[in-house]
């Protein structure tokens, strides 16, 4: 059913939704981010063996001009001062108003924070995407999991209503080349020629590849803090146990997964 945000009879321009739905959002992603916050305390008691798996949690909501660039661009609106503002539309298909960030240490951990985070109450999962399990699904080198979430919150009319909001699930090498990316792909637009975006394009690919398996290193660097078997085997943790976290890996050729574990390999 279309929905029609309307003040006192007349329809409300696309600023005028914004603000009336922005607090709504803030909301959500609050809610969400006093969750993670929670669990971030609460960790020993979730993974007693595993510390520090939540490192940094921030929470933004879309700036109304990053907002409207997106409704320009999706065709939603034709100009921000339209109006008979179609909310269906505009809430199906920009699902990230509000935004949610959790960046951990190691990339293992990320499907136990996804796992976490699906249990919390008044926390519905909608959607997933999981760019660590399935790269394929963004060939540029980005490696995250996302969920989307519908999040209830209060509501003085209503009593409650439903919000979505995002979270990307992270590590810190994963966020810095997100940050990178963003920064000099993204952010110059159409005014880079297009032989260089490619010539960038194919950087950050080899780049995203690069932080996976310095990720890895950095799972098999803590096992190996964490035992003092002697016989411990960092290649052996690598392949058997890891790649079920992280597929990607399954790709390397022996001499490569023997180069992210050649150094630890002397230290056993």
């Amino acid at each position: 059913m279309r929905q029609i945000y309307e003040r006192g009879g007349a329809s409300l321009t696309i600023k005028e939704y914004y603000e009336t739905k922005c607090s709504d959002y803030q909301k959500g992603a609050e809610k969400v981010r006093q969750a993670i916050d929670w669990l971030k305390s609460d960790d020993d008691k979730l993974n007693e063996k595993k510390k520090f798996w939540i490192g940094q949690i921030e929470h933004r909501i879309k700036t109304f001009d990053s907002f409207c660039k997106k409704c320009l661009k999706k065709g939603l609106i034709k100009s921000i001062d339209d109006k008979n503002v179609d909310t269906d539309k505009i809430e199906s298909e920009i699902r990230d108003i509000a935004g949610v960030r959790v960046i951990c240490v190691y990339i293992d951990l990320l499907e136990d924070v996804m796992e976490a985070i699906r249990r919390v109450p008044g926390v519905e999962v909608k959607r997933t995407k999981n760019y660590i399990e399935s790269p394929e699904l963004k060939p540029n080198g980005y490696r995250a999991i996302h969920l989307e979430l519908s999040v209830q919150v209060p509501d003085i009319i209503r009593g409650t209503i439903s919000v979505l909001v995002e979270v990307q699930i992270r590590t810190y090498l994963q966020h810095v080349w997100s940050v990178a990316e963003h920064a000099i792909l993204y952010k110059p637009g159409s005014e880079m020629p297009e032989v260089i975006k490619l010539v960038l394009g194919d950087f950050f690919v080899e780049l995203g590849k690069k932080f996976v398996r310095i990720d890895a290193s950095m799972v098999v660097a803590r096992e190996r803090a964490a035992t003092n078997r002697k016989d411990f085997d960092p290649f052996a943790y690598l392949t058997k146990k890891l790649t079920k976290k992280v597929p990607e890996l399954k790709t390397l050729a022996k001499e490569e997964l023997d180069d992210i574990t050649s150094v630890l390999r002397l230290a056993a």
